[in-house]
């Protein structure tokens, strides 16, 4: 078994790589090209003024397994700067219509509850890599085993059973022999033990399809190609003797066997998934600007239902459709400007706005403390949505929420929200009493005036 080394960081904070890494430009490189699926850098290097070399994450938490060039797992574990509790409150309150979802969701990712890291979590990542896996199959065929029956008839078409030449000759109007034939199958304990995880998953985890924005289409569809069988879940096995008959030329079966054992054993026991388990899976993460973004949307949109219930304020917050508004008009409509926030008042957009998950003291300045690319950006979605106030959210550096306006040149407003999570709410009650919430109203209740 190789060596492993684990290097634990958290967002948005440099951790100083060990010397004998750094000297290492096989890893080096493989750590900078590190990409998500949007062709995002995951890490960036920092040569730090004592010419000791450290690295930061670009806004993801999770698990990243990678080789060295003596073949040992470096295993970098990035964990939420927000910490566990609030990070699972974050994507339940995102995906839940109501707040007997959010419990429900909680209860489901926060296996064991009791949880303090961000490997506790995981298992969401396992269940992405699952269903990548379980697509490739689809595409490129599930494993066939060869299966051994007994036929009769005048023709042969197999091995001769003489053993039953008596009974097949003299009991048949037409002498028929029977014999054994052999043929290749789908049906068998491992197709079955991986589609048994995807029903059980559906089941019991659908939420979590949601969270990973995953079609569940997928495991139907793997279902119907196999004609699957619920009623029969394969339990007494032995996954080693299983994963020895998986053909070499099947990497992507041997990896989707190892994950079913992963999720049965999460879903079945509450067991999570230990660190060893991840080294055979590249990167298992959680994209926080996209929670980010979801969360804030989510809550600015509870905010609004609570105007149109209390004050009778025709307002909705929205996400802005992908060829909605475009910038240059002729001579055909291209650069489409889509905010991540649209607020519209009697059907009409107020205003507009976007979510940045970074930590900015003044996003006016310029240099590393501001972040005038996102100005410049909202400035332009708000010319072409024609509306006179945007809005950029940040998370907060204090442990406070705050928003504050600033007059343009124009006579337009551009609004700077800070958002800081003060309160795990669990009912709408303990959500209406939160800084957070009532920052949000405020702000929604200025917008329209």
């Amino acid at each position: 078994m190789s060596e492993t080394i684990e290097i634990g960081m958290r967002e948005w904070e440099e951790r100083t790589l060990p010397e004998e890494l750094v000297s290492d430009k096989e890893f080096l490189n493989r750590l900078l090209n590190l990409f998500d699926r949007r062709n995002n850098k995951v890490f960036d290097a920092i040569l730090r003024l004592d010419g000791k070399v450290a690295i930061k994450a670009r806004g993801y938490v999770g698990i990243f397994a990678l080789k060295d060039s003596r073949d040992r797992d470096i295993i970098l574990i990035v964990e939420p700067k927000i910490g566990i509790k609030n990070l699972v409150w974050m994507l339940a309150i995102s995906e839940a219509k109501n707040f007997k979802e959010v419990r429900e969701i909680e209860n489901l990712i926060s296996i064991p509850s009791n949880g303090q890291s961000v490997i506790d979590l995981l298992v969401i990542g396992i269940v992405r890599r699952y269903l990548e896996k379980l697509s490739e199959a689809i595409m490129y065929g599930f494993l066939e085993m060869p299966k051994i029956e007994v036929e009769e008839g005048t023709v042969i078409r197999g091995r001769i059973l003489s053993s039953l030449i008596p009974k097949t000759l003299f009991s048949n109007p037409s002498p028929r022999v029977a014999y054994e034939i052999q043929y290749y199958t789908v049906d068998n304990p491992i197709n079955q033990y991986i589609l048994d995880t995807g029903y059980m998953l559906y089941l019991r985890a659908r939420y979590l399809l949601k969270i990973i924005d995953k079609d569940p289409g997928i495991i139907f569809k793997a279902m119907l190609e196999l004609d699957y069988s619920p009623f029969s879940l394969v339990r007494d096995v032995n996954i080693h003797d299983l994963l020895s008959i998986v053909p070499l030329d099947r990497p992507y079966i041997n990896e989707l066997l190892r994950l079913a054992v992963i999720i049965r054993k999460w879903l079945e026991y509450e067991q999570p998934p230990r660190l060893r388990e991840f080294i055979r899976v590249p990167a298992l993460y959680i994209n926080m600007n996209n929670l980010f973004e979801n969360f804030v949307r989510k809550m600015m949109t509870i905010a609004a239902k609570w105007l149109r219930r209390t004050k009778g304020i025709k307002i909705v917050v929205r996400k802005a459709g992908e060829k909605e508004q475009a910038l240059v008009t002729a001579p055909r409509p291209k650069v489409y400007l889509e905010p991540d926030i649209v607020i519209e008042v009697d059907g009409k957009p107020v205003a507009v706005g976007d979510v940045k998950y970074k930590l900015v003291k003044d996003p006016l300045k310029s240099g590393p403390e501001g972040d005038r690319d996102a100005v410049y950006q909202v400035y332009t979605y708000m010319h072409g949505w024609d509306v006179n106030k945007g809005f950029i959210v940040y998370p907060s550096i204090k442990d406070t929420s705050s928003y504050v306006p600033y007059l343009l040149n124009d006579g337009k407003k551009l609004y700077i929200i800070k958002i800081h999570i003060d309160k795990v709410a669990r009912s709408f009650k303990e959500l209406r009493s939160s800084e957070l919430f009532n920052k949000l109203l405020k702000f929604l209740e200025e917008l329209i005036k």
